[in-house]
């Protein structure tokens, strides 16, 4: 792994999934997304809970109508 080791991969990914989607709207249909706020844990010796922001599509993800859904949402 170039020199990092699994816990420094782990570490990399969860900080590059913080980071927020590049756009307020699905890639698939182009309804607003919601972003949930999820809490993730590892195995490790050392164990953490990391909260990372998932984008959610109402339409594709949940099967929703985006009608009735707010424009952007935070839970």
């Amino acid at each position: 792994m170039s020199g990092k080791n699994v816990d420094n991969v782990v570490e990399d990914l969860f900080e590059t999934l913080k980071a927020p989607p590049l756009s307020p709207q699905c890639r698939t249909c182009g309804s607003m997304v919601m972003i949930v706020k999820s809490t993730f844990f590892t195995l490790e010796p050392q164990g953490k809970a990391r909260v990372i922001p998932l984008p959610l599509c109402p339409q594709c993800d949940l099967g929703e109508s985006t009608a009735s859904t707010p424009t952007r949402a935070v839970c």
